[in-house]
């Protein structure tokens, strides 16, 4: 029973070449002879496409690449295209072409793949810089800030507050300060108002 495999056009021009398949076929044909009596042989690749060669019988003869199907039934379920071989309008075996649009498409899925890798990579690289950026230049100011305003509300005005412009509480944090110098400035003026009131009712006293 003769049995011919072709597969769509658009596949065909895509994953091999026609005119050198059909001038294989009549190669193989033509040395039908020689390639019976081979025996699953791999050889180098000399033609731009893998192939397989096997009998009616399904023995595979010759093949260039491992992956390539060795039956019909694999062949066809993987669309690759089969082509009859045939000795006196016999068929006596079959060539199978790889169609490599799996190779490519497996090729196109790794790229994405590293593609969407890279994207998420440099995704999380500006998460993580603008995740640092804000916390160096926002949360920690803002909680020193915080920190130390319950210092001040608290009494404590003999400290300091470091000045740091490189951040976005920069000169907020100056003026703050500022009040801190005034605050403590007022207590030192109430505290000698205070003395001079006690040495005057001493003094009255007297």
């Amino acid at each position: 029973m003769t049995i011919y495999i072709e597969q769509s056009k658009s596949c065909l021009k895509q994953s091999v070449y026609t005119v050198d398949i059909n001038r294989q076929i009549q190669d193989i044909e033509r040395s039908w002879d020689d390639y019976k009596n081979k025996n699953n042989e791999l050889i180098d690749k000399i033609t731009k496409y893998d192939y397989c060669i096997i009998d009616s019988n399904n023995m595979v003869l010759e093949y260039t690449d491992a992956d390539v199907a060795n039956n019909i039934q694999t062949a066809t379920s993987r669309f690759d295209v089969v082509r009859n071989i045939e000795v006196d309008d016999e068929v006596v075996g079959y060539l199978i072409i790889k169609n490599d649009l799996r190779d490519r498409y497996n090729s196109k899925i790794d790229s994405i793949a590293l593609f969407a890798v890279c994207i998420c990579g440099a995704m999380l690289i500006v998460f993580l810089a603008g995740f640092y950026y804000i916390n160096s230049r926002m949360l920690k100011p803002f909680d020193k800030l915080k920190k130390y305003a319950t210092r001040i509300a608290s009494g404590d005005l003999d400290v300091p507050l470091d000045m740091d412009r490189n951040h976005i509480f920069g000169e907020f944090t100056e003026s703050f300060d500022i009040m801190r110098e005034e605050l403590l400035k007022a207590r030192e003026i109430e505290k000698k108002a205070d003395k001079s009131k006690k040495e005057l009712v001493a003094q009255l006293s007297h």
